[in-house]
């Protein structure tokens, strides 16, 4: 059924008629600066990249505050920012040159691709799932983002062959299951396909012939770059502290292919039009076959309708499918294909209405905590409308007090607190019992340890800290530089994330259970003395 509203609203968006549209003025650009410096404002936001395209040339690029908080270095249009998830269209649009250029298809299965041998989580898989399947997010595999927050030091090539030990939660195809690491194994896929490493490909077949000369990848910034790269920063009891952007590179390393793309407003100007109009660079060449790019544009998978409605807001503003890499949608009438990118503190979002030929792209560097997708959507919002030449739904207030006044704030559902109870134990424990190396074929090595008197952890390169005991196998897990700003989207978890430890038949500690690996349902380390 959501298939069917996702086609039917696709349908109207396509029927919709508009009257003419004025042009843009100086006036109005004044207005949308005046209107995004208020946002900033009333949601502390410390840095934000802006640009706004047509398919016939770029119509408004701009930096707005500051690019590192410490120094008050301004940001500017070639100002480099993290772009998060938005990387995966990067990734599929390397997929669709690939098939144009025959060296691989959509549906071609992946154990064609890799070396003999290769398997995923079950025969039916490993006999079918294909590039179309991991960059459309159809395994069925979450993404397990703590395994990217402390960094396995594995290589795409690595991540490919333990995929088979990853757990999954639904049956293949069944339903969509956003996952990082489907589009590591795409890279992988790639490179084996093309010859050609990820980086190698983004620069060669993305960035050269769209000229997109400011742009970089996590693996290749220089001291040059990162003296004009927008530093994150969370907000902390009030006050916005930068992130360890340097400290926390190797997460991004890790899973390139699906976060690892640093760019500004000017290259994006590019970005968009090469979507826009249809695979062709600023000279008109074709880059890419249009009908193979149309393919990562197109729905290949429900997501779920989610967004809201114009029964409560004076505009439709929906998503409902995912393409390759792009997700699908409607604003205001119009179809639109989109992504949204977080890593650190970053929040970026790109969108695009393809039967009009605009588009809008909004990087910031952090907001007050939870807001990011907040400020992406008012000024996405406002920039379509700019672009389409309508009076702007929202204004300097609404913008701040948004979703209100049209949805009244409802009260935050308090998360659940697995440790309800905050107060110490009086139980003695001997936290020696709980010392060694705890194991999963496709995660590696949780190893705890003691350090005097602190039982202590280590996972991967960068998660570590102390394991501090609540009651019981029961703990309270800090995390150390550079991971400490981590906890502040947590606050139910004040003392630490809820880690517990369980025992087999005979009484003898035998396995860990880690919520942030798999969205409170984790994976269980079988435990061993050695990896």
């Amino acid at each position: 059924m959501l298939k069917a509203l996702a086609s039917l609203f696709l349908l109207l968006g396509s029927c919709v008629t508009h009257p003419g549209r004025p042009k843009q003025d100086a006036a109005t650009f004044a207005d949308l600066e005046r209107y995004v410096n208020d946002v900033m404002k009333c949601r502390d936001v410390k840095g934000l990249s802006l640009t706004l395209v047509k398919k016939d040339g770029s119509v408004y690029t701009k930096g707005f505050g500051l690019r590192d908080i410490t120094t008050n270095a301004p940001l500017t249009e070639t100002t480099l920012l993290n772009i998060g998830s938005e990387s995966k269209a990067f990734t599929a649009t390397l997929a669709a040159d690939a098939v144009a250029r025959k060296l691989v298809t959509w549906d071609e299965p992946l154990k064609n691709i890799f070396p003999a041998g290769f398997r995923l989580q079950d025969q039916f898989r490993s006999e079918r799932a294909s590039l179309r399947d991991l960059l459309s997010h159809r395994l069925g595999m979450p993404s397990y983002w703590g395994l990217s927050t402390a960094v396995m030091n594995l290589t795409l090539v690595d991540i490919a062959e333990r995929l088979k030990d990853f757990p999954v939660r639904y049956e293949f195809r069944q339903r969509f299951l956003y996952s990082n690491y489907l589009f590591v194994v795409a890279g992988a896929a790639l490179e084996n396909a093309t010859g050609e490493t990820w980086e190698d490909g983004v620069y060669n077949r993305i960035y050269k012939p769209l000229n997109m000369t400011g742009s970089r990848v996590s693996t290749t910034l220089t001291a040059a770059d990162w003296s004009n790269t927008a530093y994150s920063y969370t907000v902390i009891n009030s006050t916005a502290v930068q992130n360890p952007e340097k400290a926390l590179m190797p997460i991004v390393r890790e899973i390139n292919p699906a976060a690892g793309v640093y760019t500004n407003a000017v290259d994006m100007t590019k970005w968009m039009k090469f979507h826009i109009s249809g695979g062709k660079d600023s000279a008109g060449r074709q880059v890419i076959t249009k009908s193979v790019l149309k393919e990562t544009h197109d729905a290949s998978m429900t997501m779920g309708l989610g967004g809201i409605h114009r029964d409560t807001f004076p505009v439709d503003n929906l998503s409902f499918d995912y393409g390759l890499g792009w997700m699908k949608g409607i604003y205001n009438g119009y179809v639109k294909t989109f992504h949204t990118g977080e890593y650190s503190s970053y929040s970026a979002t790109l969108t695009f209405l393809p039967d009009v030929g605009v588009g809008v792209w909004v990087g910031i560097t952090g907001s007050r905590n939870g807001e990011g997708e907040t400020v992406r959507d008012v000024i996405t919002m406002y920039a379509l409308d700019v672009l389409l030449g309508e009076t702007p739904w929202l204004n300097s207030t609404t913008g701040c007090t948004y979703p209100a006044p049209w949805d009244p704030p409802k009260q935050p559902r308090p998360r659940r607190n697995a440790y309800e109870d905050a107060t110490a134990t009086d139980d003695p424990a001997d936290i020696s019992e709980y010392v060694g190396d705890y194991i999963h074929p496709a995660f590696g090595t949780f190893r705890v340890f003691q350090d005097g008197g602190q039982l202590k952890y280590s996972f991967g390169v960068l998660l570590r800290g102390d394991l501090n005991l609540k009651s019981g196998d029961q703990f309270y897990q800090t995390l150390d530089f550079p991971l400490t700003f981590r906890i502040v989207g947590y606050p139910e978890y004040p003392k630490g994330f809820p880690l517990s430890f369980s025992r087999d038949d005979q009484g003898t500690v035998s396995s860990i259970r880690i919520p942030y690996l798999e969205f409170n349902k984790p994976p269980v380390f079988s435990r061993s003395s050695s990896q």
